[in-house]
C-alpha cells in the first residue's frame, strides 16, 4: 500500500494526542483475508514528485517497486499535495510528468497497466481535514486534488474509495490534530468502506482462506 503519514501510522504509537498504537488502513486489509499487506507509507509524502524535498514521493516510491507480484494496489494520498500546493498538471493521458499530480496519478496507472494489468489499482480520496475549505497559494482546495483523483480512476477504470464524505466523521472526535485520524477515525473509514470493499474483491477474485 502506497500512501503518506495516515498509511505510515499503521502500528506506530501517535505522534500527537493519547499515546496510543495506531491500527490504519493496512491492518484492516490483512484482517479482511490478505496473508501479506506491504505498507510503503511514507510520512509528509506527496503524490507529486517535489525534487526540492527530501521526501520520497509516492511515484517514487512506487518506481522501487514492480506491481506483477500485487494482486491490489493502493494508493492513498492528496493531503500533502494540497498543504504543499502541488500544481495539478494537464489532464491527458500522455501527462505522466510527475512533478504534477495529474502526471503523477497517470504514471501510477500507467505502470499498474504495464506491470500488472490483471491486478487491481485502488485509489483513495483524501479525507477530510480542518483546513480542506480555504485555498492554498495555487488557489486549490482539498477537493481539487480529490477531483483529480476520480478523475484518474475514473479514466483507467479504477475503484476509487471516495473518503470526502465519510458519514459520522468528526473532526474533533476522529482526528489527533484536525487531519490524521485516530483509531476511531479508521476503524469507520473501514466499516463504512474499506471492509465492504475488501469483501467483494475477495469474493469476485474468489480469494478464500
Amino acid at each position: 500500500m502506497l500512501g503518506d503519514s495516515i498509511v505510515w501510522y499503521d502500528g506506530q504509537v501517535t505522534l500527537s494526542g493519547p499515546e496510543e498504537i495506531q491500527k490504519a488502513y493496512p491492518s484492516y486489509i490483512r484482517e479482511a483475508g490478505f496473508d501479506f499487506v506491504q505498507n510503503e507509507g511514507v510520512s509528509g509524502s506527496c503524490l507529486r514528485n517535489n525534487p526540492h524535498s527530501p521526501t520520497p514521493s509516492i511515484p517514487a516510491v512506487a518506481a522501487t517497486l514492480i506491481f506483477s507480484p500485487y494482486q491490489l494496489v493502493c494508493v492513498a494520498g492528496g493531503v500533502n499535495d494540497f498543504y504543499a500546493a502541488s500544481p495539478l498538471g494537464d489532464f491527458t493521458p500522455a501527462n505522466t510528468d510527475i512533478q504534477t499530480v495529474y502526471g503523477s496519478l497517470n504514471f501510477l496507472a500507467q505502470k499498474m497497466q504495464k506491470e500488472n494489468p490483471k491486478g487491481t489499482l485502488l485509489f483513495f480520496t483524501p479525507l477530510p481535514c480542518d483546513d480542506q475549505d480555504k485555498p492554498n497559494t495555487l488557489g486549490l482546495r482539498l477537493q481539487d486534488y480529490s477531483d483529480a483523483i476520480r478523475t484518474i480512476a475514473k479514466t483507467y477504470n479504477c475503484p476509487v474509495l471516495d473518503l470526502s464524505n465519510i458519514q459520522g466523521y468528526d473532526l474533533k472526535q476522529m482526528t489527533l490534530d484536525g487531519l490524521h485520524p485516530n483509531n476511531k477515525g479508521y476503524a469507520l473509514v473501514n466499516k463504512q468502506l474499506l471492509a465492504p470493499f475488501i469483501k467483494d474483491w475477495i469474493t469476485k477474485h474468489n480469494r478464500y482462506e
